[in-house]
């Protein structure tokens, strides 16, 4: 049994919608008895009214206005996680992200067993996993267990088996800045050089012991230093040199010299690049043309969606850093303040991965914006559970 990309793609959106579905009702009357949940979603709906105002002007119309509605349901996310992050304290956050860890060794096993040859294991959950790592980390620093050791150990298999290399990254460079800005203490950073040890040292030998994961990993190292590895008697053939993306690249930056100030129209450089290079495939209905993405966020942003796109996301990722600033300054808890720097470094991280991916594409950004920009709420709920934080 095979599973394509477009199909886990689409799958993906059929599953948010039925959670989405179920918690409405539970959502809609969070909502109501939450005064800063309307006014925080402004700056996000702004975004979305501009990406779907760009289909005036672009080629490709049809194309911008159905990935706009389709991803508009960010917006919910967004509501979703804004209401999670006033009922709950940070400690009960902490531990939703941690509880993801087995639904996401379930979804890698399940990826695994009908497609052995998938080119990303796991799919959607690589773009969560360097985030939930990260949290798995927090918590393993404050309570260090078993159950900790293994879920962070969980979270480096399935990142090294993964076969992509923009999570890696990004997981390395978050537990490099948790190590700088979280943990102040000597006695600390001994303890989480140490966690790591153990957990690289168990991570190593799972991977060691189980053949598919052996191959999977050789098949990362492959992709990241271009060179022929060898697992038994299997050589995993190195990855090519990139052309298509550096031609995305080259072609993003031609286009934005002539797109600078309002946008070629979002989503409307796939269809282009398609056209130009007359990639297409045959189906039921005949022969269709197909494009590529852009392979970054920053060049979708400025290429797609011009100077006012940016200046919306500027102010977007303003309001997130100038709350997380204020919220480290105020905090004489140790345990919230380290929370709060997560936050941050957890969007640093995104916004690196950025470089390399679509993660405006994805649940992450509109999870971070929600939980943070809850945090700005002066109810009740919320000066209650941070009054509540041990």
């Amino acid at each position: 049994m095979s599973v394509s990309f477009s199909n886990v793609y689409k799958s993906w959106y059929i599953a948010t919608a039925g959670v989405l579905a179920l918690t409405f009702l539970l959502l809609l009357a969070g909502a109501l008895k939450t005064r800063g949940l309307v006014r925080s979603m402004g700056l996000i709906v702004l975004y979305f009214l501009y990406l779907f105002l760009t289909a005036a002007w672009a080629a490709y119309p049809d194309v911008t206005i159905r990935y706009v509605l389709e991803e508009t349901i960010f917006i919910a996310i967004f509501a979703l996680f804004y209401l999670l992050s006033i009922n709950f304290t940070p400690d009960q956050i902490v531990n939703f992200f941690v509880w993801l860890v087995p639904p996401a060794i379930l979804v890698d096993f399940v990826t695994y067993m009908t497609n052995p040859e998938a080119l990303r294991l796991g799919f959607f959950v690589l773009v969560f996993l360097p985030f939930v790592l990260l949290f798995c980390m927090l918590r393993l620093l404050q309570s260090f267990s078993v159950r900790n050791l293994c879920f962070v150990t969980a979270c480096l298999v399935m990142l090294v088996i993964g076969v992509s290399r923009a999570p890696l990254l990004t997981a390395g460079l978050g537990l490099l800045l948790m190590f700088v800005t979280i943990t102040k203490r000597r006695k600390t950073r001994v303890r989480i050089i140490a966690g790591f040890l153990i957990v690289s040292a168990v991570a190593t030998s799972a991977i060691l012991a189980v053949p598919a994961l052996r191959t999977n990993a050789a098949r990362s190292i492959a992709r990241i230093t271009y060179r022929d590895v060898t697992v038994g008697d299997q050589v995993i053939a190195a990855e090519k040199p990139d052309l298509v993306r550096w031609a995305i690249y080259s072609d993003a930056i031609s286009l934005y010299k002539t797109n600078w100030l309002f946008g070629m129209g979002y989503m409307n450089f796939m269809p282009w690049f398609g056209e130009k290079y007359s990639f297409s495939f045959e189906n039921a209905k005949g022969k269709e043309t197909v494009g590529m993405n852009l392979h970054d966020v920053y060049q979708t942003w400025a290429l797609e969606g011009g100077l006012p796109c940016l200046a919306i996301v500027a102010l977007i990722l303003w309001k997130y850093f100038s709350i997380l600033r204020r919220r480290i300054r105020r905090s004489e808890n140790d345990r919230e303040k380290a929370y709060y720097k997560l936050l941050v470094v957890g969007m640093i991280c995104l916004l690196v991965q950025g470089l390399f991916s679509q993660v405006h594409q994805t649940p992450v950004l509109f999870v971070l914006l929600g939980i943070v920009y809850a945090l700005n709420d002066n109810s009740k709920r919320r000066a209650t559970n941070l009054a509540r934080v041990s």
